[in-house]
């Protein structure tokens, strides 16, 4: 059995037909991948192969976007049996582990620490300052494992999940707040929101950044391309207060065509609690006028507690919780 690097895009096929069933987990259903989720995984690593020539000419001319994905592949007899995939944030020293994946039949051998302790080596040599990751709240033998290699809790986010969008429910505002579009490359007003409300605990290891936030100019039209091959709908909307300030953002992401899931998000100043109900039903509604037939999930951060008691006052149920954790390599 032997580790090599990922090898892109040549190693797409086989991370699709892989990676779902290293998350199934048969005491958690729950944890387990669902099959929309399954579809919506296959169908992004076979957009990133049919537009890998374009990834190439971006990677050219923007170095941070060349560390968009990287990883590591366990092999033996010529398949796949483990991988770790991580990436850069944006153009900054944070780098992000978003899967580290072992099928069933090879676990208990090491294999996780292993291609973990390779990524952090990568990571370092290539400049990185912290690496985070998300792990699920009850998985004992993982939240193990990176502790032992130094990594430490620094806050979570909860996902709540409805079987689909209902378009009954009351999104009007209280008076005083109105809500405009927010332009999908307006990234200063995403920045300065977050920077303001974003708790010290969670920016100790993820820092609120211009370079997590700022897209350069030329990648805009691949992330464009990318939303319409995808078929994807995708709008955020900005609150604002009476005095002018922002107030919350919210929106959804939803699959146009095909399985997949349909995403809302809500941000929200805590000095703004009284919005939270408002726009976790208004994000429900709105994002049902596209696709009422498929599930709904939202991520809310551990913090931001108003948004998650909205979240079941709407009917969302508790699907999973993630606790972040970070290392930092200095």
């Amino acid at each position: 059995m032997s580790i090599r690097p990922l090898r892109l895009p040549r190693d797409l096929g086989a991370l699709a037909e892989m990676l779902p069933q290293t998350f199934l987990y048969p005491d958690h259903p729950e944890w387990s991948l669902q099959s929309d989720e399954t579809a919506e995984l296959t169908n992004m690593f076979g957009v990133f192969r049919r537009l890998w020539p374009l990834f190439r000419v971006v990677h050219a001319l923007i170095p941070s976007f060349r560390d968009g994905i990287r990883g590591f592949v366990t092999e033996e007899d010529e398949h796949l049996a483990a991988a770790v995939l991580y990436h850069r944030m944006g153009a900054t020293d944070v780098w992000d582990i978003s899967t580290v994946g072992v099928l069933p039949g090879f676990r208990r051998r090491g294999l996780a620490r292993q291609l973990v302790e390779r990524a952090i080596t990568d990571i370092r040599e290539r400049g990185g300052k912290r690496i985070v990751l998300g792990v699920i709240e009850g998985n004992v033998p993982a939240r193990s494992l990176y502790r032992n290699l130094g990594f430490e809790d620094f806050g979570g986010f909860v996902k709540y999940e409805l079987p689909s969008a209902p378009a009954s429910l009351d999104g009007s505002l209280p008076e005083g707040y109105t809500p405009t579009p927010l332009r999908r490359f307006d990234w200063r007003t995403r920045y300065e929101f977050a920077k303001r409300i974003t708790p010290a605990s969670t920016t100790s290891y993820d820092p609120v950044t211009v370079g997590k936030y700022k897209d350069p100019w030329i990648a805009r039209p691949l992330v464009m391309i990318l939303l319409a091959v995808r078929r994807t709908a995708e709008r955020d909307l900005v609150v604002h207060s009476a005095s002018g300030d922002v107030a919350a953002t919210y929106g959804h992401t939803v699959p146009m065509r095909g399985p997949g899931i349909t995403r809302i998000r809500v941000r929200l100043d805590p000095q703004h609690a009284i919005l939270a109900e408002h726009l976790v039903r208004r994000a429900l509604r709105e994002a049902a006028t596209f696709r009422p037939d498929l599930r709904v999930e939202i991520s809310i951060s551990h913090w931001m507690e108003d948004v998650i008691a909205a979240a079941e006052s709407a009917g969302m149920a508790l699907r999973v919780d993630n606790r972040k954790m970070g290392l930092r390599l200095e």
